[in-house]
């Protein structure tokens, strides 16, 4: 993998990856691998960080210990739901993964929210996420591409799955190790249907 390629060039290669796979989706076997480019990360961080998720999502997220992760909404004032995220706990920060088609608006509206709180939500727009089924997990090519910055962890309500977030650098040289396994590989979609399988909620634009 050149580590010259632009964020540009990173989201491109991820893109036309996903847009390759099928939709002969196997839901039942663990034995799968899928792009999640329809995800988008942002990252929570800050000395005030727990506080400021704590108030503005629906979930327990205080509870989170480094590697746990949760699904959460995000409501209006009046209960409105505008959103579910995935939130994984860090060290030091939170990792917020959402639909790509509600992310920048919810990320705005969070940033009101701010005031005085020493908080920063950063768009991670050269991250991704990658979907390991539990043979894709434990493959030796995912063990020798242990991310340095990203984040391995349960898919919250799916234990079964994995999710990996990380730049997409990580991600295109991993998939391109995992393409010559025999893993099946699959398309996006197979995120939105394992949660509906799962009774997972997902809202988009």
């Amino acid at each position: 993998m050149n580590d010259s390629l632009s964020p540009t060039a990173l989201e491109s290669i991820w893109s036309k990856t996903a847009a390759t796979l099928g939709i002969d989706f196997v839901a039942k076997s663990t034995a799968i691998v899928a792009p999640c480019t329809h995800l988008r990360v942002i990252l929570c961080s800050g000395k005030d960080a727990p506080d400021f998720l704590q108030r503005q999502f629906t979930a327990d997220l205080a509870q989170l210990e480094p590697g746990e992760g949760a699904i959460t909404g995000y409501c209006t004032p009046k209960g409105r739901l505008l959103g579910i995220f995935l939130v994984f706990r860090r060290v030091t920060d939170f990792l917020l993964l959402t639909d790509a088609t509600i992310a920048d608006a919810i990320n705005a509206r969070l940033q009101l929210y701010l005031l005085r709180a020493e908080v920063s939500l950063t768009p991670l727009p050269d991250w991704g996420v990658l979907l390991l089924g539990k043979e894709a997990a434990t493959h030796e090519a995912t063990a020798e591409h242990a991310s340095a910055t990203g984040l391995i962890a349960a898919w919250p309500g799916v234990p079964r799955y994995q999710l990996r977030i990380a730049p997409l650098i990580e991600l295109v040289s991993l998939w391109q190790m995992l393409e010559r396994s025999s893993l099946t590989k699959c398309g996006p979609c197979q995120f939105d249907l394992l949660a509906i399988r799962h009774g997972l909620p997902i809202i988009v634009d």
